[in-house]
């Protein structure tokens, strides 16, 4: 972030920050990046909560501070349902309900 980078210079000598980009350009820039769960397909992030082992992706998912719907919740499931990347089975632990392809990826 190019803020961040400024706020960093002379810190504890004497510095200059050089970015190579147009003024324009700056601001542009947002003052605060995307969070990265809006910037991941929903797919994945769900994915990585299983092989993390977090637990369930809805309830995981639901505490977030840029939470998803439900409905995407769910289709992103769905989803890896459909591609034999996660078990369909309701009683499944979220390290069982990850399938070998799922796990692989």
């Amino acid at each position: 972030n190019a803020v961040q980078r400024k706020g960093r210079v002379g810190r504890t000598q004497e510095g200059v920050v050089v970015h190579l980009f147009p003024k324009w350009r700056l601001a542009e820039l947002r003052k605060w990046p995307t969070p990265e769960i809006l910037s991941k397909s929903l797919e994945e992030v769900v994915l990585q909560l299983l092989a993390l082992g977090l637990g369930d992706p809805h309830e995981v998912l639901a505490k977030s501070l840029s939470a998803p719907s439900a409905a995407s919740i769910e289709h992103a499931v769905w989803l890896l349902q459909e591609m034999s990347m996660m078990s369909d089975s309701q009683n499944s632990s979220a390290s069982e309900a990850l399938l070998p392809l799922g796990r692989w990826l």
